[in-house]
């Protein structure tokens, strides 16, 4: 276990999202004595829902992005889902997706 308190944003894009995020970071948590990590999932939110969904919400979101993605293995390497204290979901709303319905069902 990590000496310090972690807080994970997932968030969709590889790009801007985390540009966001850091922008966050720097306005609302200046004064902070935890770790803020950016985590791109990679996919939309709604395949992620689905993904969570199928396994009964019993999943641990940390461990299916670490398995999804390599670039997140190694910068969560060392870090265990216990390690964070809190995990947020920081998407968008894109009018252009079709399988909203089957998430709010």
């Amino acid at each position: 276990m990590a000496d310090r308190d972690y807080k994970a944003f997932i968030v969709e894009g590889e790009v801007r999202e985390p540009q966001i995020i850091d922008n966050i970071s720097r306005i609302f948590f200046l004064h902070r004595n935890y770790t803020v990590i950016t985590l791109p999932a990679g996919e939309n939110i709604y395949m992620l829902w689905k993904q969570l969904k199928d396994d009964d919400f019993d999943t641990d979101i940390i461990e299916i992005l670490r398995e999804s993605n390599i670039e997140i293995e190694k910068q969560l390497e060392g870090l265990s889902r216990n390690d964070f204290s809190e995990v947020y979901l920081f998407f968008d709303y894109d009018a252009h997706q079709t399988n909203l319905e089957k998430m709010l069902m």
